[in-house]
């Protein structure tokens, strides 16, 4: 692979979390405040350039940016390793849209407002998120209709069983060890990893009403967390691949058997943290 591929340039900016190339710009979210996003000319891929930058609190971390045309999407979540678990009054957790029509100034112009977002997807008419809700342990699966950017409107919620402790559920398990991490759409499918909750598959022909048809559990199996969910099994057949999983304590799992997914590998991995939160999670 490395005979296919030829340094360029390079570009000194903050650690990126996710890095996302659109035409001629790059897009990167960043993993510490105060830097949120830069958005990068790479016209001439010899000589990137910052073109702007949003700035954050020192108390908001946004490492996740997706861009649709002229809009961009942004996380934006409580930076615990910075201020804790303490909410400041200025916090302003959830989904941020920009009108990027001009690359240079950024513009808000649109707000989905909750206890923070960490994770999340979008094909440009929803977008698909991990949200701290109101009276839910945990993030839960959140479905936005972007049809007015201005106004991002939740249609659509999913959470595990356990989650909704304003409505009478009880958790089986400590603290936020279950918790949507990454929804992921691959058609009419959501492919979602819940951390310590393993991995589900929600069905969304009713976008309003995700349905859920299957899942993985990974406790007690597994004391680490699932951060990922990969709804591509291409990317997961191949000796490399099976090395890179074993590296990981990675549990591949066959997700078009949907009613019954199918554990085509365990690999087990002993935890540095056995505890809900592990430093450092992108």
């Amino acid at each position: 692979m490395a005979t296919l591929l030829r340094h360029l340039a390079r570009l000194d900016i903050p650690g990126g979390g996710q890095v996302v190339a659109e035409g001629n710009h790059a897009y990167v979210g960043h993993m510490h405040p105060p830097e949120g996003t830069s958005i990068i000319d790479v016209e001439d891929p010899r000589r990137p350039r910052i073109v702007s930058q949003v700035s954050l609190p020192a108390h908001t971390h946004s490492h996740k940016v997706r861009v649709h045309g002229d809009i961009m999407l942004v996380n934006n979540e409580l930076f615990r390793a910075g201020v804790g678990g303490e909410r400041p009054d200025d916090f302003a957790g959830g989904i941020k849209i920009y009108d990027i029509a001009d690359r240079s100034k950024p513009r808000p112009i649109g707000h989905y407002k909750s206890g923070g977002s960490h994770r999340f997807d979008s094909d440009g008419a929803y977008a698909y998120i991990s949200s701290e809700e109101e009276g839910y342990t945990g993030d839960i699966v959140v479905i936005l209709d972007l049809a007015d950017p201005t106004r991002p409107e939740p249609i659509g919620k999913w959470w595990m069983p356990g989650q909704w402790e304003a409505g009478g559920e009880t958790p089986t398990w400590p603290g936020r060890r279950h918790r949507c991490h990454h929804p992921l759409r691959r058609g009419n499918r959501l492919y979602t990893s819940y951390w310590h909750g393993g991995f589900v598959i929600l069905d969304i022909d009713d976008i309003r009403h995700p349905k859920h048809i299957s899942g993985l559990g990974l406790e007690p199996a597994l004391s680490v967390p699932d951060p990922y969910g990969a709804a591509d099994p291409a990317r997961i057949d191949g000796p490399q691949n099976r090395r890179r999983h074993r590296r990981r304590g990675v549990r591949p799992a066959d997700p078009l058997a949907q009613r019954v997914p199918v554990d085509r590998r365990h690999y087990r991995r002993e935890a540095s943290d056995a505890g809900g939160d592990l430093a450092g999670a992108a």
